[in-house]
């Protein structure tokens, strides 16, 4: 068999699906940036994009602390919606529901919280131990104390 035949039957693919994750995890990282991040979590201000995004897709339960995770996100007819499904989840809003009924019906997770604003976002973090949330950047103040620095 020429050579030729071998690389386009196994290296182009490969090639391909290589230079699609790459784009991807770029993108991922670049629309992060886009979004702020609220934690109520003792000793921890700062996690990787990636602890983030194993965090919002329910890849920790308790954090290192022995706290239960608790996940907000804004709710599906919040006008904050659309930036977060879309930038965290690659998704649309009912898509991103879909994710997370899928995996409470499945016993995989604890549902999260829906809610309409930054503000009520904010204040639930604030108030709640083990909170983290998320919101499209410059919707609304976060305490220092309170935003997430992504690492």
């Amino acid at each position: 068999m020429d050579s030729n035949f071998f690389y386009m039957k196994t290296g182009l693919p490969i090639f391909l699906l290589l230079v699609f994750f790459g784009f991807n995890t770029y993108a991922q990282k670049t629309e992060l940036a886009s979004l702020d991040f609220i934690i109520n979590v003792e000793n921890v201000s700062e996690l990787s994009q990636q602890e983030v995004i194993q965090i919002f897709r329910n890849g920790r339960s308790l954090w290192p602390n022995r706290e239960k995770v608790l996940i907000v996100l804004p709710s599906n007819n919040s006008r904050l919606a659309t930036d977060v499904a879309a930038k965290l989840y690659g998704s649309t809003v009912s898509g991103m529901q879909k994710f997370w009924l899928a995996l409470v019906f499945q016993g995989r997770a604890n549902p999260p919280v829906f809610l309409q604003t930054a503000e009520e976002i904010i204040a639930f973090v604030k108030n709640n131990p083990g909170a983290i949330g998320v919101i499209p950047s410059g919707s609304g103040p976060i305490p220092t104390d309170l935003k997430l620095k992504i690492k």
